[in-house]
């Protein structure tokens, strides 16, 4: 039986002709197997051994291969082929083509599916983690950050453990602040009459029975037992924050840093503490104070009204909770929902953020879209104005004898109680809030009075137009009738 094996290469015909061998396998005289090779003569035909004579084929001389022939292995492979398969700094810059390579389709692929792929999202493996779900599909229709939060800035970190100094104090109550003044009545709480900056406390009351008519009439002879609460709208404000960027307590420490610069200015009495003060306050963002507020109205609010949420989720319908765009209003909108919800709200509501800037029109945030809103309530601050001068005046100069070299005014009394306020529910306390009577404190909650009837209430003849637009909103879902965005342009 005779083998032919032909290996071929791409230098010449010559080469490829010389690599032709010829594996000839026959018989001894004893019947033994005998193999033998030869090279290829060349011949026209190109006819094989193997239909040569096997005598033939014995007596054939061995053709040497020529230098190019011997350039290739038993396989065929020439040289350069070798190379790149057995060195192995070759085979290591193989290895980097490919890995680039699968790197450049990876890539491409990606790419491909962002362009023409599904607008949906999906959980990555760390929001997975969080959900407990690496699986799990969400619609990104409601961001939670759409940009325009306003300009902030954080605040130094409370302290009060170890700046509280007032051995008087009651027990830590619920509440963390400190709001026992001991030079005011002890009937007299100054934290109810900040005007927007007071601490939350529920209402006392607006001159109806509030016994009676605070929740569903059931027992109600008129009602015959069919009053039943059908749906519940919450208009929320946010929670305690830091003051404005321009607000009076930053004003009253660029006043108080010009006098520490002079060495001809000295504190004493209640005002001593003023040599060693320092502005911490940060700007409008929420303090940990007001985080805790809107937490807890969101676990009353639970409490109150779970079932007519409950009773549209199992009709796998979410509710719509919307919150302006800057900071203080998302964390209020989040922290609410966080304590109704739980830490998994997101399950069961659409968080829908309203652009707070001009041009655009947000009912929650009417006064952007309203181009005299501006204008109209500058009466409203005109009117607080001249009340602070008027009211503030006498306390201006009763402080102003504990100041060697600098004079106190109405304004940066003001200032100092709106100080207070930002500083309790920024650190806890503050050294402010004993400076001031029950009738000075009386005062300053008339003041913002002034200033929100006058610019924002029905003192200001933009008031209820900035309103209509929420109102006409809210109004047809009572009325089961079918919401128009044209209610909020007209």
């Amino acid at each position: 039986m005779t083998l032919g094996t032909r290996s071929y290469s791409s230098e010449s015909e010559d080469i490829e002709n010389e690599a032709l061998i010829t594996h000839q396998l026959d018989i001894d005289s004893n019947g033994r197997p005998i193999l033998s090779s030869t090279a290829h003569d060349n011949t026209e035909d190109d006819e094989l051994p193997i239909n040569r004579h096997p005598s033939s084929s014995s007596s054939s001389s061995h053709k040497q291969p020529s230098p190019e022939s011997e350039k290739l292995d038993k396989t065929g492979r020439p040289e350069w082929l070798n190379n790149v398969l057995t060195n192995p700094a070759t085979r290591k810059s193989r290895k980097l083509r490919l890995i680039a390579l699968a790197a450049f389709l990876l890539l491409a692929a990606a790419s491909f599916w962002l362009a023409f792929g599904s607008g949906k999202h999906y959980y990555t493996l760390w929001t997975g983690k969080l959900s407990g779900n690496t699986h799990k599909e969400i619609e990104q229709k409601f961001p939670q950050d759409v940009g325009y939060p306003g300009v902030t800035q954080t605040g130094a970190p409370a302290d009060l453990a170890d700046e509280s100094r007032q051995t008087w104090a009651p027990k830590q109550a619920e509440s963390p602040i400190q709001t026992a003044i001991p030079s005011l009545p002890s009937d007299f709480n100054p934290f109810k009459h900040m005007g927007p900056l007071s601490p939350y406390s529920s209402s006392d009351g607006f001159g109806i029975d509030d016994a009676t008519y605070r929740d569903v009439p059931h027992g109600l002879a008129e009602s015959n037992g069919s009053c039943v609460l059908d749906q519940v709208h919450i208009l929320h404000r946010h929670g305690a924050r830091y003051p404005t960027t321009d607000a009076p307590p930053r004003k009253l420490s660029t006043f108080l840093a010009s006098l520490s610069s002079s060495k001809s200015v000295q504190f004493t009495g209640p005002l001593a503490f003023l040599s060693s003060w320092k502005y911490r306050l940060g700007a409008e963002l929420l303090t940990p104070v007001g985080r805790g507020q809107l937490y807890d109205s969101g676990v009353s609010s639970s409490i109150r009204y779970s079932s007519l949420v409950h009773s549209d989720l199992a009709r796998k319908k979410k509710i719509v909770v919307r919150a302006g765009s800057q900071y203080r209003i998302i964390d209020s909108a989040v922290a609410w929902l966080s304590g109704f919800f739980g830490p998994q709200w997101r399950d069961s509501v659409h968080l829908e953020i309203q652009i707070e800037a001009p041009g655009f029109n947000s009912t929650i945030a009417p006064w952007f879209a309203c181009p005299n809103g501006g204008r109209a309530a500058q009466a409203g601050r005109k009117a607080s104005e001249e009340w602070i001068q008027l009211a503030f005046k006498g306390t201006g100069e009763r402080l102003s004898q504990f100041v060697q070299g600098a004079t106190i005014n109405a304004s940066m009394v003001y200032a100092a109680m709106q100080t207070c306020s930002y500083e309790t529910v920024a650190f806890g306390r503050s050294d402010f809030c004993s400076l001031f009577t029950q009738d000075e404190w009386l005062a300053y909650e008339y003041a913002w009075d002034l200033q929100f009837h006058g610019s924002y209430g029905p003192g200001s003849p933009a008031g209820q137009a900035q309103g209509v637009g929420y109102w006409n909103e809210v109004r047809p879902s009572p009325l089961q009738r079918v919401f128009s965005a044209k209610l909020t342009q007209d």
